[in-house]
């Protein structure tokens, strides 16, 4: 009796079983999570910045942006023109005290670093 439910215990973990699944998606559902993307892709959001340079030169702030990247290959830099100023942003964050830990950070290498506000954060940029 013994041998019998030891010869089904071993026969129930041991048997190799093979399941196939098939999921079908409503074209609808399919549509609505890609207009949710789009939307989430092109909506912006008013959040925090630290602004590394601004000037009339597009090589100095090039230059700084270059820099930067080089020192911190991890953050995220770009660079704006509203005339006459080109202007160098540094990351993006939905609160004043996220902005200024980064500005801390960059302190040693940026000190003229500054926050500012931006009216058009994409979300896609936030962490």
């Amino acid at each position: 009796m013994k041998k019998l439910i030891l010869l089904s215990f071993c026969l129930f973990f041991f048997l190799k079983t093979e399941a196939q699944i098939n999921i079908v998606e409503d074209g609808l559902v399919q549509a609505m999570i890609q207009r949710h993307k789009d939307i989430n892709r092109t909506s912006t959001i008013a959040g925090w910045r630290v602004q590394l340079a601004a000037s009339t030169d597009r090589n100095s702030v090039t230059s700084t942006k270059s820099k930067f990247l080089n020192i911190y290959p991890e953050l995220r830099a770009d660079w704006t023109y509203k005339a006459p100023y080109y202007k160098l942003n540094a990351g993006a964050f939905l609160t004043k005290l996220e902005a200024t830990r980064l500005k801390y950070k960059i302190k040693k290498n940026f000190p003229n670093a500054y926050i500012v506000r931006d009216e058009k954060i994409k979300l896609s940029e936030l962490r």
